[in-house]
């Protein structure tokens, strides 16, 4: 039997098929991706399946490490930016696991409609977006707070963060976004440490309170949730941030918005 492959159509399903697969990705990180990224992600998936066409027969390990491996990889780092080794291997993971999951409702559709075209790849997309939601919904419920790592120097501290949508405070000289974090864990960063060129002043307003100012610090960088924050500000509160004890800094909203 002979098939027939137009390369546009296969050029077509599969961009529209990365571009579902990468937009997933993109809800279950909890990330917004400017849509060119992502367009340019899918494209270049899409151009390597057609590619493939063109490469001779057998080779077959060559090709699977290739698709598995380089190209995922490549889409990737085009539509999420470079990252540490275990956020990588995170994302990998997470793009095998959506690709694998949106092949088998295109498989069961397919076996019960009989029939394979752009209607049933929406049809897919409708589901597997509605099933992200969901996922997204329980996340953002349980997934408030955060282990967050500081270094200074020689020192370096753990702390328990939770995520404030309310706190957009930022550094004036620098736009720098700030976190709030409670004075005796900064007492611990600064241990032994020139803080002339780390010192920063932090004004601010509040509801009940017309203006007033913190004392913050720069630190070296914080990591949090595989993700590496380049000299941080922190502005230092006197007081307990949560009666019960259960988070003892405050992150800033924006640092998660991009």
């Amino acid at each position: 039997m002979t098939y027939v492959i137009y390369p546009d159509v296969l050029f077509a399903v599969n961009f529209l098929l990365n571009l579902v697969v990468l937009k997933a990705m993109s809800r279950m990180l909890n990330k917004t991706i400017p849509p060119l990224r992502i367009i340019t992600g899918a494209a270049l998936g899409a151009t390597y399946s057609c590619l493939m066409l063109m490469l001779p027969s057998g080779y077959y390990g060559i090709k699977v490490f290739c698709t598995y491996v380089v190209v995922a990889q490549v889409m990737l780092y085009v539509t999420f930016g470079k990252c540490n080794t275990r956020e990588g291997v995170r994302r990998l993971a997470l793009l095998y696991v959506i690709t694998y999951l949106l092949s088998g409702i295109l498989n069961g559709l397919y076996y019960v409609f009989g029939f394979r075209n752009i209607i049933l790849t929406l049809i897919t997309f409708i589901i597997l977006k509605i099933c992200v939601e969901i996922c997204i919904y329980y996340r953002n419920k349980r997934k408030q707070f955060y282990d967050v790592v500081i270094e200074l120097g020689d020192n370096k501290i753990s702390v328990r963060a939770f995520l404030d949508t309310g706190n957009s405070l930022r550094e004036p000289i620098s736009g720098k976004t700030v976190s709030i974090i409670e004075e005796v864990y900064i007492k611990k960063l600064i241990d032994n440490i020139n803080l002339s060129t780390k010192y920063r002043y932090i004004p601010f307003h509040s509801i009940g309170k017309e203006k007033g100012a913190l004392d913050g610090i720069e630190a070296d960088c914080m990591h949090i949730d595989g993700k590496t924050i380049d000299k941080p500000i922190l502005a230092v509160y006197t007081g307990k941030l949560s009666v019960s004890g259960e988070y003892n800094m405050l992150l800033n909203n924006e640092d998660w918005s991009c």
